[in-house]
């Protein structure tokens, strides 16, 4: 699927980047405010309302957490369907690129890396006021979850991470920094 999906009306969204926006990232409070006049509209008059996005924030300006975040669920939207309001988030089309469990001695670590079928979102790079090159290049995402003496213990760190697909940096550069080699 090349749009965008969402969850009322729409095929399945992507569940990678359903788990990266819900679990990794943190959806702003001042977008929840900046929402609430469309939702509301949306209620009285029921019908399907077009809302902003995430990069319409004034605090999206050069804010990398906020570009990452938006180039997964770019907007809420509030979508009518048989008279019922429904609030769903749009969610950007993933590739899995790496799913692995490793084991060094005690230590064990969960690897989840995914790459954006498509280029950054140009307005998005625009708003967050980043350089044009961004515009024609896929997105990374990784997460490692490292446990030292394994994840039958509760000491557990968790790493994320987001940068250009081809920048060299990947969950790689967060494994060696645990102590796995070519992994």
């Amino acid at each position: 699927m090349d749009a965008a999906e969402s969850f009322f009306g729409e095929p399945k969204h992507p569940v990678a980047a359903q788990f990266f926006a819900n679990e990794i990232y943190v959806q702003p409070s001042k977008y929840d405010d900046m929402l609430a006049p469309y939702i509301n509209e949306a209620m009285k008059s029921g019908r399907t309302v077009e809302t902003p996005y995430i990069w319409d924030l004034p605090e999206a300006q050069g804010n990398p957490h906020l570009f990452y975040f938006g180039q997964l669920t770019p907007r809420i939207v509030a979508v009518v369907s048989d008279g019922n309001l429904n609030i769903a988030e749009e969610y950007e089309p993933l590739k899995k690129t790496r799913n692995d469990f490793l084991k060094a001695g005690n230590s064990e670590a969960i690897v989840v890396e995914v790459q954006t079928k498509r280029d950054a979102i140009d307005a998005g790079v625009v708003r967050a006021g980043f350089p044009d090159a961004l515009k024609a290049v896929r997105l990374r995402y990784c997460v490692v979850m490292f446990a030292k003496n394994g994840f039958s213990n509760t000491d557990r760190i968790h790493v994320w991470l987001a940068t250009p697909a081809k920048s060299g940096i990947d969950c790689n550069t967060i494994l060696a920094g645990f102590g796995f080699t070519n992994s």
